[in-house]
């Protein structure tokens, strides 16, 4: 008689922890169609108003997609949300569409959520739509059929016009290119490489780099001031030329005199000595090479200046002395 009474009471203890269990965790959603468009075309947007109740610690409901191949879901968004009494009431919008002529019919809309390790899930009633043609034949106006749009000449003819219009709009802008450049260069003048190089060794005096102990670092700099302004007057490469070759390279210049290349002979031999030997020097001495800098320029370019002027006397006297 106990066992018969513990059997019933322990029966009657999982039945209410079963209901109790189900009325915790009940999750219901309902889809009611908006009115819209009550008979949409194939292809068009069919949106229904969903309303959930979920328990408030599950996971947001989503959508089992099992539906069938002519339905595809074009998005969802969530109108609204509150909670009340441990419960999600959420609203969403749901827009599907359909591919299929007809009264097409949808058993049920799945939804799932999960709460801890339980699966919850719950089932829409069936939803009804009838789905029309893009055009029915009770539309007043119908498309007017319009011929193919018909090339009136070959396609090769075509072909040609193209490529000779890209070659002339190439061209153009080519001169353009070209035009513009052209007046870019006239609009900035040349300096004179006298005047560059006096420049850039007042720049160089200004910086007093013998008296901050950087004397050889003076020396490589003028060397290179006056190298750079020799090859631009006289029109050869310096820069890249060692003292050795300047020197063998010097005499071969009618415009200058052999006075004029003796000096700036010493003058590269004296910097060499205090670039690469080390040899000592004062603060006198930086200026006297920066005198001597000067005055290899002024004499330079006096003599290369007056070379032109010399050769057309010489050739004024010889005509003369001919007559």
């Amino acid at each position: 008689m106990r066992r018969g009474c513990l059997l019933i009471l322990v029966c009657w203890l999982t039945a209410a922890a079963a209901l109790a269990a189900g009325a915790v965790f009940r999750f219901d959603v309902t889809a009611q169609q908006t009115e819209a468009d009550t008979t949409p075309a194939v292809g068009d947007p069919v949106v229904l108003e969903l309303t959930f109740r979920y328990p408030s610690g599950a996971s947001r409901p989503e959508l089992v997609r099992d539906l069938p191949p002519d339905v595809a879901v074009l998005g969802e968004d969530r109108l609204s949300q509150r909670q009340s009494d441990g419960y999600v009431h959420e609203r969403r919008r749901l827009r599907l569409a359909f591919f299929d002529l007809g009264s097409r019919r949808l058993t049920a809309l799945r939804y799932t959520s999960r709460i801890g390790k339980q699966t919850l899930e719950a089932r829409t009633g069936p939803v009804t739509v009838t789905i029309r043609a893009l055009r029915s034949e009770t539309d007043e106006e119908w498309d007017k059929p319009e011929p193919p749009w018909i090339i009136p000449f070959p396609i090769w003819r075509l072909a040609v016009v193209i490529g000779a219009v890209l070659v002339m709009l190439s061209v153009v802008g080519w001169l353009v290119w070209w035009w513009r450049r052209r007046r870019e260069k006239r609009q900035v003048p040349a300096i004179p490489p006298e005047l560059e190089a006096r420049d850039r060794l007042h720049d160089l005096a200004g910086q007093d780099l013998p008296r901050r102990g950087q004397t050889r670092e003076f020396f490589f700099r003028v060397s290179e001031i006056v190298k750079d302004y020799l090859g631009k007057e006289l029109d050869v490469v310096m820069l890249e030329r060692t003292t050795a070759e300047i020197v063998t390279q010097l005499p071969g210049d009618m415009r200058l005199t052999s006075e004029v290349v003796t000096r700036i002979t010493q003058f590269f031999q004296m910097a060499d000595r205090v670039k690469f030997a080390r040899f000592p020097t004062t603060p006198k001495d930086s200026e006297a090479a920066l005198r001597e800098a000067f005055e290899i320029i002024r004499l330079v370019h006096d003599q290369v200046i007056a070379a032109p002027e010399a050769v057309a006397t010489d050739a004024a006297n010889e005509t003369g002395a001919a007559s």
